[in-house]
């Protein structure tokens, strides 16, 4: 804090003053970048722009650029590019990373396209941010226009490429990659690897996935998920759940995104009962494992374990999504239980969820369980959960 402190004060005392030197700058430049303050920044370059100081280089603006591009001030940014009177390449590549980590997809797009010239970083840069946001293949096109321009791909690159053609489902595109990655020898490399066996497992060769699985010496979780999870996508859940067995028994212990593919690949199996042992075994329980278990016992038949499972998430202050409460309206279906299927619906809404984002069929549940037998009116309670208050019966809260 006192460094800081020092800094803004230095800043006070340099703006109380003219013009000063190239050296003190530079000096007061990097104590902002290295304390990523943007607040004294910006007056730092206010100050700058007052007395016309033009950098001999693009250092000074670079550093500034690369500091409101990685804090997400894109305004800030942009305007300091367009005033620079020099560029290079490294001023190009903090737009990009900014373009790219705000997920700006389209103007990512077209700035990558105006650039003058390119290089690996360019590329990386813009294949990543266009798969990370869904454009993968837009991220695909880049990357062959990386292969025929000449320039060296990295791990990083291959990596974002096959992530790109898991999206797509381009199994032929994958392939190619993995012809590259054996010819450069990347195949040691854990990253590439997983990414690989990812890639095969959700373009439906599941096969391929597991001998490259199989291959991999040091696997992390990632390398587990990535199997198991390829697993139950191509419906085999039986071997799901022995890959997890087989991951118990090695030194890593397994995460949310394990534990709620593996909940999915027991309710597959119609193993109700190791299912919700294992749910109960969890410390740590997110949305998503919530979801798993409220979604697999409305679709096993089990409305109302899925009903009091739903109470008691809102009670732990999980807030639920579109996709639960289409489950727990299903739910209600089955149950004929109008009352609280009405109730969810509108908490739902009420909750901020959009009205188009929740399935089509939630709103014609409701509507055709006016049309059946109802069930006497339960005694009803009220459990908040975050900014959301929800009636519930109480049976489903009680157990």
């Amino acid at each position: 804090m006192k460094a800081k402190h020092k800094l803004r004060e230095a800043i006070d005392l340099l703006c109380s003053r003219g013009c000063a030197s190239s050296e003190a700058y530079t000096s007061l430049v990097l104590e902002c970048v290295r304390f990523n303050n943007t607040e004294q920044a910006k007056r730092l370059q206010s100050h700058m722009d007052l007395h016309l100081y033009k950098p001999t280089d693009t250092f000074l603006h670079n550093r500034l650029l690369h500091l409101y591009a990685k804090s997400g001030f894109i305004s800030d940014a942009r305007n300091l590019f367009e005033k620079m009177p020099k560029r290079d390449i490294f001023s190009y590549n903090a737009m990009l990373s900014a373009y790219s980590k705000l997920g700006l997809v389209e103007d990512l797009w077209v700035f990558f396209n105006r650039m003058p010239s390119r290089d690996p970083v360019s590329y990386n840069t813009v294949i990543a941010g266009l798969a990370a946001s869904g454009c993968s293949s837009r991220a695909l096109e880049v990357f062959v226009g990386m292969q025929k321009e000449g320039f060296e791909s990295t791990e990083y690159t291959y990596v974002s490429g096959l992530n790109a053609c898991s999206r797509v489902l381009d199994l032929r595109c994958g392939k190619q990659i993995h012809g590259r990655i054996v010819v450069l020898n990347l195949v040691g490399n854990v990253y590439v690897w997983n990414a690989l066996a990812d890639m095969y497992a959700k373009c439906g060769d599941i096969n391929w996935a597991r001998r490259l699985f199989d291959r991999t010496v040091n696997k992390n979780v990632v390398s587990w998920n990535s199997m198991i999870s390829g697993y139950l996508k191509n419906g085999q859940p039986e071997k799901c759940i022995g890959l997890f067995h087989e991951m118990l028994l090695s030194d890593l212990t397994p995460d949310e995104i394990t534990v709620s593919n593996v909940l999915g690949a027991f309710f597959q199996s119609g193993y109700v009962d190791q299912a919700r042992n294992t749910f109960s075994e969890l410390k740590d329980k997110d949305k998503v494992c919530w979801t798993t278990m409220i979604v697999g016992y409305a679709q096993s038949g089990r409305e109302e374990d899925a009903l009091m499972l739903f109470g008691q998430m809102l009670q732990e202050n999980v807030k639920p999504d579109s996709f639960t409460i289409s489950s727990v309206v299903s739910a209600c279906a089955g149950l004929a239980s109008l009352n609280y299927g009405q109730l969810v619906h509108g908490k739902a809404l009420h909750m901020g969820v959009d009205e188009q984002q929740l399935p089509s069929g939630i709103i014609t549940v409701t509507q055709l369980l006016w049309s059946g037998e109802q069930l006497k009116s339960a005694s009803l309670t009220d459990v908040t959960s975050g900014s959301m208050s929800i009636s519930i019966p109480v049976r489903y809260l009680n157990g």
